[in-house]
């Protein structure tokens, strides 16, 4: 399926959740990568586990494709508190089943819309963590990813106000707490190697 024009990530994202026919969801962004096996892993390890939200480690890559020496990782275990302290699963690393969770639908909203689905889904059912490297996610200059701390402090706290419906305090709070547990995602969760 084709969009008419480029309407954004939310807007694509609504309508690829609405015609999915699937009992699985998942995310794939065109300029990153997923392992071959990954679903298959990842749904297996779902159905022996039962559980009904999970993601994985991924691998960060350069625009060109090369290693960058880095794997994010993340808790094995995510409640809804958990979800609200940090958006921890990379996108292209998820997997929930629709069946069980249900149609998500977000706002048009410009950034953070991953994160507005999850803390929906986080809802319906706790995520958990598949300790294997099954994606690698391309890192772009000026992309939503690498902007500045101000710009992300300001669209977390629209999350939070505006589609969480949190009150002033509790949407500052939570901004202020998720750049807290961005920093000790980077201390405890992302692991550097070496590329040579």
């Amino acid at each position: 399926y084709c969009l008419d024009c480029n309407s954004g990530a939310a807007v694509a994202r609504n309508t690829a959740l609405k015609i999915a026919k699937g009992r699985w969801i998942a995310f794939l962004d065109s300029d990153d990568i997923w392992s071959p096996v990954k679903l298959e892993k990842q749904i297996q390890f779902m159905k022996k586990k039962g559980i009904h939200f999970s993601y994985t480690h991924y691998e960060e890559i350069d625009e060109e494709g090369k290693r960058i020496g880095r794997i994010v990782a993340g808790p094995r275990k995510i409640t809804r508190l958990g979800m609200l302290a940090y958006c921890w699963p990379g996108c292209l690393t998820v997997v929930y089943e629709k069946s069980t969770i249900g149609i998500i639908q977000i706002p048009n909203i410009k950034k953070n819309n991953d994160y507005a689905i999850w803390l929906n889904v986080i809802k319906q059912a706790d995520c958990y963590l598949l300790k294997e490297n099954l994606a690698k996610y391309r890192k772009r200059t000026g992309s939503i990813s690498n902007a500045n701390y101000l710009s992300l402090i300001k669209w977390h706290y629209k999350l939070f106000r505006k589609l969480e419906s949190y009150n002033v305090p509790v949407a500052i709070f939570l901004t202020l707490n998720n750049l807290v547990f961005g920093i000790l995602k980077k201390i405890l969760y992302v692991k550097k190697y070496s590329v040579y």
